[in-house]
């Protein structure tokens, strides 16, 4: 008795072709379709505080922020200022540079305020808002929220 062999009768070679299809189509899913934090925008322009968690602070203030706070950075390349409540509270230089960051487990963009790398902050940005670490989250450091609310030249 002869036997034909077809497609139909082999079983792993239909199994193989879907999973070989399914790793495909996945692989291009991961690819494609992974919404990632945009590191390539810049920091450069003007951002206001939106909320601010972590930190010591007296019971009772707040941690969300109303447009005008007054509360801003303001990034220029390689320069950049702080207001707090609007007044001038710093200004000098700043590096970009990417490390290790505890707060997220991963590395990420940072900031070295004026040389000094105990002066560095993690951030990122996506969708124009900032979202700045600064600190050691669990011994009073802060994660703040800042939206874009100029661009500089």
């Amino acid at each position: 008795m002869q036997r034909f062999q077809t497609d139909e009768c082999q079983p792993e070679k239909y199994v193989m072709k879907k999973i070989s299809s399914f790793i495909i189509l996945f692989s291009l899913f991961l690819f494609f379709g992974c919404n990632k934090t945009n590191s390539s925008l810049s920091i450069q322009g003007t951002w206001e505080l939106r909320h601010l968690d972590g930190g010591y602070r007296a019971p009772g203030n707040p941690t969300d922020f109303a447009p005008g706070n007054g509360n801003i950075w303001k990034f220029t390349s390689g320069t950049y200022q702080y207001f707090s409540e609007g007044e001038l509270s710093g200004t000098g230089e700043f590096t970009k540079t990417k490390d290790y960051a505890i707060a997220t487990g991963r590395k990420m963009d940072a900031i070295i305020l004026n040389g000094s790398a105990d002066d560095k902050i993690y951030f990122e940005i996506k969708d124009n808002v900032l979202t700045m670490y600064h600190g050691t989250i669990a011994a009073d450091g802060t994660v703040a929220t800042y939206e874009k609310i100029k661009t500089n030249p």
